[in-house]
């Protein structure tokens, strides 16, 4: 690889070993998303932390998680929503 730097040039070289297969769609929604539901997650997970409360806890932790695992900022505010509302039944309804 080094070898082929002085007659491609190095940038070539060097954007040839930092791609990667990741198809990552990096839109603006999806940003946002991902930092709105990643604040709310933090802030979950904080509470959780500070209370002692697993539920909230590992809610944020989900929370936090999901802005990495789906990429769509429909889907992903979907998720969001759902995990807050499970949360919130879980505490209510838990003995």
């Amino acid at each position: 690889m080094i070898a082929g730097a002085a007659s491609r040039g190095f940038d070539s070289v060097f954007l040839e070993s930092t791609r990667t297969s990741m198809n990552i769609d990096l839109n603006s929604s999806t940003i946002f998303a991902s930092l709105f539901w990643g604040a709310i997650g933090s802030g979950y997970w904080v509470y959780g932390w500070k209370q002692k409360d697993m539920v909230a806890l590992f809610g944020g932790i989900a929370l936090i998680a999901i802005s990495y695992f789906i990429s769509s900022a429909i889907l992903m505010s979907l998720a969001g929503v759902l995990l807050i509302v499970a949360v919130f039944l879980i505490k209510k309804y838990r003995p």
